[in-house]
């Protein structure tokens, strides 16, 4: 029997390594968003101060740390979309003990099949949310049985850990309170559970302000998002064709809670209460890639709920238990059915798929055409490239000033005079600018002053390949002899 327990774990673990090597022969996307700040930071540059984006900083920063000892490469992207996945797994693994040895397997084939379609080999902090979000489930899990501080204390920190990597986490902290409520748990107890997400969060709104003497972290992380335009700015709802597969794997949460209700239980665990509030962490920005966050929770649903299924799980003899095993049996079998088709577009290929957003035929054309003219350590200016800012990365350039704003957020040129900033170290640089000329649509980035400067203070020198253009400075231009004005909304 040992040896057959040591079979299945070695067996377990020679696949959870084979399904986290995947994103080392499938497609990557890395995000501009997380690596070019990352990359300014590794060459001097604060976040918030320097480098202005509104996420939270501990991913950035281990993905700052990753590119200035291991380089900027092609190889540190899939690295870290394996590692991701590896945790997943990992997680997997841990809330299947006690179960059939297979169903761990299942819990990660689920994952698998769900990652070309939400996009989960990728660079983003969403991805290794997914891991951290199980796991804070699970120890609730263990509280729920065992009744150990310990646990809900881990709970509670592994919780307001992942509000570090990204603030949007602090939608997965909704469901536990909400069940805390429900069971009619001790004021106290819920007390402690808030202060305890809330204290890192707090660790790093006092430590950077003693680094760096600056609030700008906290303008940046939680008064923009909460009490400013940004979330009207970037608000983005559902795209039809997406609404399917966002729900589709929600049906192994619903199974879960059949099989729950016929064996007597409540419907949904701590597991499946996380897995739910990660719902709102698609909000203000609607899509597949903000629901990643909850993947890893609802494949280990669905594998627990296909070993109940082929056990026959009974219970005390709940009302209705015919049609709630019709109800397990159904959801169980659709959203397998469901993941599976999602599977054969991961085994359509393309193997060996470029890194969007690094080498794909777009990106790395206009990294080419930026080393024809400035070499690596230079200064160059991007305007508008609408996901093609890993250049700075992939050609090791910088900005006149060495700050970075991804100008294509016209939003974030409106916040903290980011735009007024840009404009000066532009006044004085005399390097050459790659630009893209905004749609007749695109009314907020031509009602900022960058793009005022940009178009009356520089002047065409050329074109550049995929309808961008080179422009340099216009010595003695009106726009040139004007103060900087600062920009305001109406």
């Amino acid at each position: 029997m040992r040896a057959r327990t040591l079979l299945s774990r070695f067996s377990f673990g020679v696949g959870v390594f084979a399904g986290a090597s995947l994103p080392l022969f499938q497609t990557v996307f890395v995000w501009p968003e997380i690596v070019v700040p990352a990359y300014f930071i590794s060459k001097g540059a604060i976040l918030y101060r320097d480098v202005f984006f509104a996420h939270t900083p501990l991913f950035i920063l281990l993905v700052s740390a990753a590119g200035r000892v291991l380089g900027w490469n092609g190889g540190l992207f899939r690295a870290i979309a394996c590692f991701s996945l590896l945790m997943s797994g990992v997680a997997i693994a841990a809330g299947s003990r006690g179960r059939a040895p297979w169903v761990p397997v299942l819990g990660l084939i689920f994952l698998i099949c769900w990652a070309p379609t939400f996009g989960i080999f990728a660079v983003w902090p969403d991805v290794v949310l997914g891991a951290l979000a199980l796991t804070a489930g699970l120890l609730l899990e263990r509280d729920e049985t065992f009744h150990r501080a310990g646990t809900f204390v881990g709970a509670a920190a592994v919780l307001g850990t992942a509000i570090l990597i990204k603030q949007t986490a602090a939608w997965l902290a909704i469901g536990p309170l909400v069940r805390f409520v429900i069971r009619r748990e001790k004021k106290t107890r819920i007390a402690t559970f808030l202060a305890i997400v809330a204290i890192p969060y707090a660790l790093f709104g006092l430590g950077w302000w003693l680094v760096f003497r600056t609030t700008s972290h906290i303008a940046w992380t939680l008064i923009d998002p909460l009490f400013s335009s940004v979330a009207a700015d970037t608000r983005k709802a559902f795209p039809p064709s997406e609404i399917v597969p966002a729900l589709a794997p929600f049906l192994f949460l619903a199974a879960a809670t059949f099989w729950r209700r016929i064996a007597g239980e409540s419907p949904l665990s701590p597991v499946g209460w996380i897995a739910l509030s990660a719902v709102g962490m698609a909000w203000p920005r609607s899509d597949l890639l903000h629901l990643t966050a909850a993947l890893p929770s609802l494949a280990l649903l669905g594998a627990r709920s296909a070993e109940d299924a082929m056990a026959g799980r009974a219970g005390p003899g709940v009302p209705g238990e015919k049609l709630l095993r019709f109800g397990g049996w159904a959801t169980s079998g659709v959203s397998a059915v469901l993941a599976l088709a999602s599977m054969l577009v991961l085994l359509k290929g393309p193997w060996s798929g470029p890194l969007y957003f690094w080498d794909d035929p777009s990106t790395a054309g206009i990294a080419r055409e930026v080393r024809k003219r400035v070499p690596p350590g230079g200064r160059v200016f991007l305007f508008d490239l609408q996901g093609a800012d890993n250049v700075y990365v992939i050609d090791s350039v910088l900005t006149p000033d060495s700050r970075y704003v991804n100008t294509n957020f016209w939003y974030y040129l409106r916040r903290h005079d980011v735009d007024r900033k840009t404009v000066s170290a532009l006044r004085g640089f005399r390097g050459w600018i790659l630009y893209r000329e905004p749609g007749a649509g695109e009314i907020e980035i031509r009602a900022t002053e960058l793009y005022r400067f940009l178009t009356h203070g520089t002047m065409k020198i050329g074109p550049a390949p995929f309808g961008l253009a080179w422009r340099r400075h216009r010595a003695g231009s009106p726009v040139e002899s004007r103060a900087p004005q600062r920009f305001s909304t109406p």
